[in-house]
C-alpha cells in the first residue's frame, strides 16, 4: 500500500528514484503478475510463499507481519548520532474522544517528543525535519546530489542542458541547488544541532526569507549557473517552493509524507470496495468502458494544461493503474505536442475541497463537449444532480451536445444500474480533498456559499424530476419547504457518525487528524504560515504539496509577493508534505 501510494505521485516518485539511484524500480513498475499470483481467487486473501517471507525478513530485518515487530524504533539523535530506542506509539486516546491520540508522544504520534539519553538533546518531529534538510544540504555540498525540487523542469520533465535548448530553463530548475551551494556554509552553521539555533522548519523558513531578500546572495547564486542579475525569476520561485515542500510536515527520506498519502489513498480503496466491481458479472465490460472514458479525460488534461481536471472514481481507477507503470505513464504523458512542449502530468494529492468541486463541474462540461453529449458522472445522487444542472438546464439555447446530454441525464433515473446512493456509483473522486488552514478558509461563509449554490441546484433537479413523475428516494422536505439531501454517516471506529451537509467533494470526515504526525486532511496555503514557504516566492499551493499538474507553473497563486499563476493538471493522487495543522474531522 505504501509503495502503491508513492507511485501515485508520479513526479515525486520519479524524483526519489533519480536521487537515490533506483531507476530500475522506476522502469520495472508495479509487479502485477507476482501480486496476482498470491491472491486467492475465491477468498481474495493475499498469501505469499514462506520463502518470500524469509527473504523479506532477512533483507529488511523486519517481520513480515508488522504486528510481530517490536513496539520500539531505533532513532539516531540529530546532535550526537547515537541510537535511542523509542516507542512507535503510546496509543492513548486522552481525555477527549474528539481529539483522540492528540497528546500521545510516540514516534508516529502527533505530539512526539523524547530526550536523547546520551547528550540530553530534545527531539521531536520539528527537529527531525531540520535534520532532513541538513542531510540533503550535506549531500549537495559533498557529493553534488541536487536538492529536491531541482530534478525536473517547470513541466515535470527531467532535462539537462542540451544543444539547442535554452539555458534559462535549466537555470530555473537548478536554482534551489545553486542557492543552497551559495549559502552552504551559513546554513550548515545555522542548522547545526549543537548550536541549537534552528529548532524547527519555520525558523529555517525565516532565515531563508532573509537570504532571498539579499540581492548579493541571489547574484552569487546566478553566477554559479548561466545567468546574471540579482532578481529571483518567477520560475525559480516555483522550484524553490517545490524544494521546501519536501520538508513541511515531512521528516521521511521521501519527497512526500507517505503516511498521509496512504491514509488518503485508503479513502479511495474504501469507495472502490463499496462499489464492489469485483463481484459484478459485467466487470470486464466495465473495465473497457472506464478505459475509454479515461482516454477522453486524459485528452482533456493534455489539451488544457492550465486547468485542473477532476476524475470520477472509475476514471481514477484507470488513472491509478496507469501510474503503477511509471515508465509507460511517463512516455504516454510526455508525448510531444504540436507546439513542442512536453508535460509530465502529475496526480495531485492535495486540493482544496471547494476548488475540487468547481473543477469537477468544469471537467463535466468539457467531457460533454468532447463526447458530443455523454454524461461524465453517471450518478443520480444529490451532488451529481446539482453539479450538472447549471450546464444542462440553465441555458438560454439548448442545442448540440448540451441537448443530447440533457436527454441522457433525464434517462439516468430510468436505469436500474444507477442509484441515488453516493456510495454505489462512480462519481467524483475526492480522496485528495483537503481543507486549507488559511484565515479565509476558516471563514465558514466560504463553504456555506458553495453548499447554498449546490443546494439550490439540487432543489431544481428534484422539481424537474417531480414534473416527470419521478420521486427521488433521497429527497426529503426541510422545515422551510425546500429539499434536504440526506446526511452522510461514515463508520468511525466501527460506529456510524452523522455528518450534516456533507458533499462527496469534501475531505473524508472519518480521518482523525489528531492521530498522525502530519494532518492527512489539511494543507496550509496562506503566505508566511507554517506549512507554506518564504514570502516573495510563489503561490501557497506549491509549498502545500498540491502543485505540479500539467500547468506551466502548477500552483494556485495564493501567496504573497510575486504569486505565479497557473493550474494543476489532475486533481488527485500525491503531493508534497502536508501543510500546517488545522482542525480535523472525526476519528478513524
Amino acid at each position: 500500500m505504501v509503495w502503491h501510494s508513492h507511485m501515485l505521485n508520479p513526479r515525486n516518485f520519479m524524483e526519489d528514484c533519480i536521487r537515490y539511484g533506483k531507476m530500475s524500480t522506476w522502469k520495472t513498475g508495479f509487479p502485477f503478475a507476482a501480486v496476482n499470483a498470491c491472491i486467492d481467487d475465491r477468498t481474495l486473501e493475499y498469501t505469499v510463499p514462506e520463502k518470500t517471507k524469509q527473504l523479506f525478513e532477512k533483507q529488511l530485518r523486519m517481520k513480515w507481519d508488522n504486528l510481530h515487530d517490536p513496539p520500539g524504533k531505533d532513532l539516531k539523535c540529530p546532535r550526537c548520532a547515537q541510537v535511542n530506542t523509542i516507542l512507535w506509539t503510546e496509543g492513548g486516546i486522552g481525555e477527549s474522544v474528539k481529539e483522540a491520540f492528540k497528546d500521545s508522544t510516540g514516534f508516529a504520534d502527533r505530539s512526539f517528543e523524547t530526550t536523547c539519553k546520551h547528550c540530553k538533546c530534545f527531539i521531536n518531529h520539528d527537529r527531525l525535519r531540520v535534520a532532513k534538510f541538513r542531510s540533503d544540504l550535506i549531500e549537495l555540498l559533498e557529493n553534488k546530489w541536487p536538492m529536491p525540487g531541482s530534478i525536473y523542469n517547470i513541466n515535470g520533465v527531467p532535462e539537462g542542458p542540451l544543444k539547442g535548448r535554452p539555458k534559462l530553463l535549466n537555470q530555473l530548475m537548478l536554482f534551489p541547488s545553486l542557492l543552497m551551494e551559495t549559502l552552504g556554509r551559513d546554513l550548515l552553521a545555522f542548522t547545526d544541532p549543537r548550536l541549537d539555533r534552528c529548532r524547527d522548519i519555520d525558523a529555517l523558513r525565516k532565515e531563508l526569507e532573509t537570504k532571498l531578500r539579499d540581492r548579493n546572495v541571489i547574484k552569487r547564486a546566478h553566477a554559479r549557473g548561466f545567468l546574471n542579475g540579482s532578481t529571483v525569476r518567477p520560475g525559480e520561485k516555483v522550484h524553490f517552493r517545490r524544494m521546501m515542500s519536501h520538508y513541511w510536515e515531512n521528516f521521511s527520506p521521501f519527497a512526500l509524507d507517505l503516511v498521509g498519502a496512504v491514509i488518503r489513498q485508503g479513502t479511495f480503496v474504501q469507495k472502490m470496495d463499496n462499489i464492489d466491481w469485483l463481484h459484478s458479472p459485467t466487470v470486464m465490460e466495465t473495465a473497457d468502458r472506464l478505459i475509454k472514458k479515461y482516454e477522453v479525460f486524459f485528452k482533456i488534461m493534455f489539451d488544457n494544461p492550465s486547468k485542473m481536471a477532476v476524475p470520477t472514481l472509475d476514471v481514477d481507477l484507470a488513472w491509478h493503474t496507469h501510474q503503477l507503470q511509471p515508465r509507460r505513464y511517463y512516455k504516454y504523458s510526455t508525448r510531444v505536442k504540436t507546439y513542442s512542449i512536453r508535460v509530465f502530468i502529475d496526480h495531485d494529492d492535495k486540493v482544496d475541497e471547494n476548488k475540487l468541486s468547481e473543477a469537477f463541474e468544469w471537467t463535466s462540461k468539457m467531457y460533454r463537449r468532447a463526447t458530443d453529449g455523454a454524461i461524465y458522472s453517471e450518478c443520480t445522487c444529490w451532488y451529481c444532480e446539482a453539479t450538472r444542472a447549471p450546464d444542462l438546464y440553465d441555458r438560454v439555447f439548448n442545442v448540440g451536445s448540451a441537448s443530447r446530454a440533457r436527454e441522457n441525464a433525464d434517462t439516468l433515473h430510468d436505469r436500474q444500474d444507477i442509484s441515488s446512493d453516493p456510495d454505489k456509483n462512480p462519481h467524483i473522486s475526492a480522496h485528495n480533498a483537503v481543507r486549507p488552514a488559511t484565515l479565509a478558509a476558516q471563514d465558514p461563509r466560504i463553504g456555506q456559499l458553495q453548499r447554498i449554490r449546490l443546494h439550490r441546484n439540487y432543489e431544481k433537479a428534484v422539481r424537474r424530476a417531480e414534473k416527470r413523475g419521478v420521486v427521488r428516494s433521497d429527497a426529503k422536505r426541510s422545515k422551510d419547504g425546500g429539499y434536504e439531501p440526506y446526511y452522510y454517516a461514515p463508520y468511525v471506529w466501527g460506529y456510524p457518525i452523522i455528518v450534516p451537509y456533507y458533499g462527496p467533494y469534501m475531505c473524508d470526515p472519518g480521518i482523525s487528524s489528531d492521530s498522525y504526525a502530519c494532518n492527512p486532511s489539511c494543507m496550509n496555503v496562506s503566505a508566511g504560515m507554517v506549512g507554506n514557504c518564504c514570502s516573495g516566492t510563489c503561490g501557497g499551493a506549491v509549498a502545500a504539496g498540491s502543485c505540479g499538474g500539467a500547468g506551466a507553473v502548477g500552483c494556485a497563486g495564493s501567496g504573497s509577493g510575486s504569486a505565479c499563476g497557473g493550474g494543476s493538471g489532475g486533481g488527485c493522487g500525491g503531493g508534497g508534505g502536508s501543510g500546517g495543522g488545522c482542525g480535523g474531522g472525526g476519528g478513524g
